[in-house]
């Protein structure tokens, strides 16, 4: 029991404790182990050279002490790693005055190897202080052994301290990372509760809790469930060990981070609402309202009754657009087809990314208005699956010669549809024009002397209309002026199914001016569902004025006469 007793003296105080760990880590001139000799477990120490600029003479006696070995019991192999219960009624008495809400997570440690700064950073050392509370395995050999506080840095003087390890090595305790072996971190705690951290080989402390400090409300963790929603869908926010030392949690409240700046700010963030309280958690259950596809971070802050907060605390919700079902393509077999024959419409590719397709419409344009109406289209039927085909047969009995569209819409469970898949297939007739030609006529006609006289031009189909045809039609001026000999105009011509023929009819002024016969024409373009044969029609005003006509409206001896008789002249004059 020599070695035990010595090793543990050597532990104890901060230059044994120093010595102890230089100890065990200078492993190229320290051989530290535990062997089984006999049934028995066996300490080796065996130190063939030992030297240390820091504390030689303790180190050199903490050599001299370990330089035997020494058979030990089981009994005293297991009190190597001693359990928190081992230290006593005042270990005891120092656990239960440890806070029972977590002490957070400290901003700013330095994590010191023996000289050397490994890490400077954020650490949480809450799981440690559960751990202790909890009186949990400990995780070094003198995880629990008595602090002397010699040098009084730690307040109050008296009392009696604790120290306990922060595992370096689970990951749990801190927030660090890329860092595989770092240096002593210990949580110091006093009788009386008081807690201290270090993180430095006792060079600083931080005060993680000190009785009779003010209550400030903890929480614990923040949760969104579920973690992913579909935009405007319900999610619940979680926040659980909701507690304060010394007072009690009046309200939670929810934030979603909307400002832009990262962290948060109570006065920017959008607050959502207040949570419901059972037990130490409190929840609220709200939606995505409005929100796009994207991530979300939501904060919760608790409050007492005097208002202080708690430290926000965060968890990020994922919005994702909601699932739609898509189709990758839709062909017609065959593309083309004499009237009345069978084609078949297929849709290829038809899926939903993280849903399920109900089925596949099909229609055709029938409404004469580009682009799918579900309500005027004619519905030609649903589709038949096979994979992820939808299929369906149909004819073409009844249609026109030309190009006729089909469409197809796929939609899932919830009603939620695809976009628009089209095709185009083209019937033919037999045995004649597959579309009808349009033609117009010219036409020829005295002008008169007064008011307008309407010119009338034929306009033909050479095939009845089998579908709806229109073409549009405009005057274009000649040797006759627009406005003064006839009236401009434009207009569109239809012809219903049946229809062979149709009227464009323009306004001749009449007039009593002596002139040539003129002309302007009538022009066809733009149409739909024809050709166009003869595009431009001649329309010829015949002059109907005569010398003779304009002397006998006023005798010569009158004023009016007499300039009659002045522009007869002239007229003839001009005439040559």
């Amino acid at each position: 029991m020599g070695l035990l007793s010595g090793w543990r003296r050597a532990s104890s105080g901060r230059a044994g404790r120093g010595a102890a760990n230089r100890l065990r880590r200078r492993q190229p001139t320290t051989d530290l182990r535990l062997e089984v000799l006999e049934g028995r477990a066996v300490l080796a120490v065996m130190i063939p050279t030992f030297s240390h600029p820091d504390n030689d003479r303790t180190a050199a006696a903490a050599a001299a002490k370990a330089t035997t070995a020494t058979i030990l019991t089981d009994a005293a192999t297991k009190s190597l790693t001693p359990r928190f219960t081992s230290n006593g009624s005042s270990i005891a008495v120092a656990i239960a005055k440890v806070p029972t809400t977590s002490v957070g997570a400290l901003t700013n440690v330095s994590i010191v190897d023996f000289g050397t700064t490994i890490y400077t950073g954020a650490i949480n050392v809450g799981n440690t202080v559960t751990r202790i509370r909890a009186g949990g395995k400990s995780l070094d050999s003198n995880d629990g052994a008595v602090y002397g506080n010699n040098n009084g840095a730690l307040t109050p003087k008296s009392g009696t301290w604790f120290e306990f390890v922060v595992d370096p090595k689970t990951g749990t305790d801190h927030s660090f990372s890329s860092v595989t072996f770092p240096g002593p971190m210990r949580v110091v705690l006093n009788t009386d509760g008081t807690i201290y951290f270090t993180g430095n080989h006792y060079s600083t402390f931080q005060l993680l809790w000190k009785p009779g400090s003010t209550p400030v409300p903890s929480v614990g963790t923040l949760t969104v469930s579920p973690t992913s929603v579909i935009v405007g869908g319900t999610f619940t926010l979680t926040a659980s060990s909701v507690t304060e030392t010394g007072g009690a949690v009046a309200a939670v409240k929810f934030y979603r981070e909307s400002n832009g700046t990262a962290g948060f700010q109570t006065a920017t963030d959008t607050l959502v609402g207040s949570g419901t309280q059972s037990g130490t958690t409190w929840t609220l259950t709200t939606t995505a309202g409005s929100l796009g596809s994207g991530a979300y971070t939501y904060y919760a802050v608790a409050s007492d009754a005097s208002s202080t907060t708690s430290a926000a605390v965060a968890a990020v919700l994922a919005v994702t657009n909601p699932p739609k079902p898509t189709i990758g393509a839709l062909t017609a077999s065959p593309a083309s087809v004499t009237a009345g024959g069978s084609v078949t419409l297929t849709a290829t590719n038809v899926a939903e990314t993280g849903g399920s397709i109900s089925g596949v419409t099909f229609y055709r344009e029938t409404n004469g208005t580009a682009g799918l109406q579900a309500g005027s289209d004619v519905v030609a039927g649903d589709g038949v699956r096979s994979g992820t085909s939808w299929s369906l047969a149909t004819t073409t009995t009844g249609l026109a010669a030309g190009s006729t569209t089909y469409y197809a819409v796929a939609f899932d469970p919830t009603g939620t549809t695809s976009a628009t898949a089209s095709t185009m297939v083209t019937v033919t007739n037999p045995g004649g024009p597959s579309i009808p030609a349009v033609s117009i006529v010219g036409a020829s006609l005295a002008e008169g002397d007064s008011g307008t006289k309407s010119f009338n031009f034929l306009v033909s189909l050479n095939t009845p209309a089998r579908v709806p045809v229109t073409v549009r039609y405009r005057t274009l001026a000649a040797t006759a002026t627009a406005g003064s000999d006839y009236q401009e105009s434009t207009g569109l011509l239809t012809f219903r199914i049946g229809q062979r023929t149709a009227m464009v009819s323009v306004g001749v002024v009449g007039d009593t001016v002596i002139e040539p016969d003129e002309t302007f024409a009538v022009e066809l373009f733009s149409p739909v569902n024809t050709t166009i044969g003869i595009s431009t029609a001649v329309g010829t005003i015949l002059n109907d004025d005569t010398l003779a006509a304009m002397a006998a409206t006023a005798p010569p001896t009158t004023p009016s006469g007499r300039r009659v008789m002045s522009s007869v002249w002239r007229s003839l004059a001009s005439l040559g």
